[in-house]
C-alpha cells in the first residue's frame, strides 16, 4: 500500500472494510478531500446522516475527519452508486432525461450514470414515443 497513491474510493472502500489507519501514507495530506469524502459518503442512505453531520466541521484537521469517520462508519459492504459519466449517450437522449425529470444538462447525466441500461431505455422509450404522440406532450 505504501507505493500506491492514495485515491478517492481508497478511503471509502477503508472505512466500510478493513479499517485501515492510513493518516500514516505519505499521500494521505496530498489526497484526502474532505468535501469528496462527505460527498461521496452522502450517496448512501446508511452514512448520509454521518456525512451530513461532519460537512457541518469544513475546517476539522484531515487527521481528525479520517479518524472520525474510520470509528462510526460501519465496517461493512456498503454500495456508493457514484454517478459516472458515460460517453454512448446521445443527445436525444439526454433531452428526454431533462423533461422526464424536469431538471438540467448536470442533473440529467447524473441520473444517466446512476441507472441501469434497462432503466435508461424504459425512460427513453416511454418520453419517444410521449414526442411521437402530441396528446400526450405536457401542455
Amino acid at each position: 500500500m505504501e507505493d500506491k497513491k492514495l485515491k478517492l474510493f481508497d478511503y471509502t472502500t477503508n472505512f466500510c472494510g478493513d479499517k485501515t489507519d492510513l493518516r500514516k501514507h505519505p499521500d494521505f495530506v496530498k489526497s484526502y478531500d474532505i468535501f469528496m469524502i462527505n460527498k461521496v459518503l452522502s450517496m448512501s442512505p446508511r452514512t448520509c446522516g454521518i456525512a451530513m453531520f461532519m460537512s457541518q466541521y469544513p475546517d476539522i484537521p484531515k487527521e481528525q475527519h479520517f479518524a472520525f469517520l474510520n470509528a462510526i462508519v460501519d465496517r461493512d459492504q456498503i454500495f456508493f452508486n457514484y454517478a459516472k459519466r458515460s460517453d454512448d449517450i446521445s443527445a436525444e437522449e439526454i433531452q428526454y432525461f431533462q423533461e422526464y425529470f424536469e431538471c438540467s444538462l448536470g442533473r440529467a447525466l447524473e441520473y444517466i450514470g446512476m441507472m441501469s441500461e434497462k432503466q435508461r431505455s424504459t425512460i427513453f422509450e416511454t418520453m419517444k414515443r410521449r414526442a411521437a404522440d402530441p396528446k400526450k406532450r405536457k401542455a
